[in-house]
């Protein structure tokens, strides 16, 4: 995933008692230090993992602090400025817990700065009210947070936001596969050398004539690269649908297979869960390669005996202190 610094930001206190690295961890490790997500440089896929799981942490934040729609809206990742915003939030929480973030101190800086961006948690009192006599009384639930209308517009979102970055991912790629077809034709003079030695092949002195045909086979060239240009970026859209195709079967089947096993019985329906598995790898695909690779090694097993006959000593007798024998007898 893209981040907007390849550094990691400050520099955490170590805390005393720990001789194999901070936190317990040996330098090479600790798990890497978050950083801030660079949204708009995100890939397709990028954008759904991150989006995804910056949800499932918004979902956490408005549970725990009690905050209603009118502090953070069900659509908030419809408004960029609030995905960003969110985003680190979520960035600076990550850091607290990381195994490096050395003292507590680090939990009440977040803290600061959650206030600091979000003013509004100031009616955090009013909102949880229940509390303000003294016996704690459980806090209803947010509605939207069990919608299903907020994952189904989740998803909306997700399909459309994923098809254009799709879409530009896929012109870039087939534009940069024509590029560079098209900058090898551009770098002629090794092509002239060596068309001119076809038209008048050396030591005879090219004509004017041969001139004008060498001149005229380069100027054609130049159309063929054209289209070989189109073909190659015919080739890299190709490339770019299949290993977008497999991108989304694996995760379609991570997500499957995780609620069958979540609700696995011996009466649970397996079908979305099979589907995945189909569409991730097709059955009839699997069994055509497995009756190829047999062709294969039957074939690499005739081409061995083959090898071990024609190889093999014409008379055996004679290598182990036998007779010779009449080849003919």
């Amino acid at each position: 995933m893209k981040t907007a610094s390849s550094e990691p930001a400050g520099d955490p206190e170590t805390p005393t008692g720990t001789d194999d690295g901070v936190g317990g961890y040996d330098d090479d490790e600790a798990p890497p230090i978050p950083r801030i997500i660079a949204w708009e440089d995100l890939t397709a896929v990028e954008y759904q993992d991150a989006i995804t799981e910056l949800d499932a942490w918004v979902r956490q934040f408005v549970d725990i602090y009690r905050l209603g729609a009118t502090y953070i809206t069900p659509c908030w990742f419809n408004h960029r400025d609030m995905v960003h915003t969110l985003s680190h939030l979520h960035t600076g929480w990550l850091l607290t817990r990381h195994p490096q973030a050395g003292t507590g101190l680090l939990g009440l800086e977040w803290d600061r700065w959650r206030e600091v961006t979000l003013p509004w948690l100031r009616s955090m009192t009013n909102a949880t009210s229940g509390c303000a006599t003294g016996q704690h009384k459980t806090p209803s639930t947010i509605p939207w947070l069990a919608e299903a209308k907020h994952r189904d517009n989740l998803a909306i979102h997700i399909t459309a936001e994923t098809s254009t970055r799709s879409a530009a991912e896929l012109a870039q790629a087939t534009a940069a596969a024509a590029e560079i077809v098209l900058r090898q034709a551009e770098d002629r003079a090794p092509t002239a050398a060596s068309v001119l030695d076809e038209v008048c092949p050396p030591p005879a002195e090219p004509t004017q004539a041969d001139i004008d045909i060498t001149a005229e086979r380069l100027r054609a060239e130049l159309k063929a690269a054209a289209q070989r240009a189109a073909s190659a970026a015919t080739a890299a859209a190709g490339a770019h649908l299949n290993r977008d195709h497999r991108h989304r079967a694996a995760r379609d089947l991570d997500n499957r297979r995780t609620e069958l096993a979540t609700a696995i019985t011996e009466d649970a329906d397996p079908t979305e869960w099979a589907n995945a598995v189909e569409l991730a790898e097709p059955a009839q695909h699997l069994v055509a390669a497995a009756a190829l690779r047999r062709t294969n090694l039957a074939a690499g097993d005739q081409e061995a005996r083959d090898i071990a006959r024609r190889s093999r000593h014409p008379n055996l007798n004679v290598l182990f202190g036998g007779v010779a024998q009449d080849p003919t007898t």
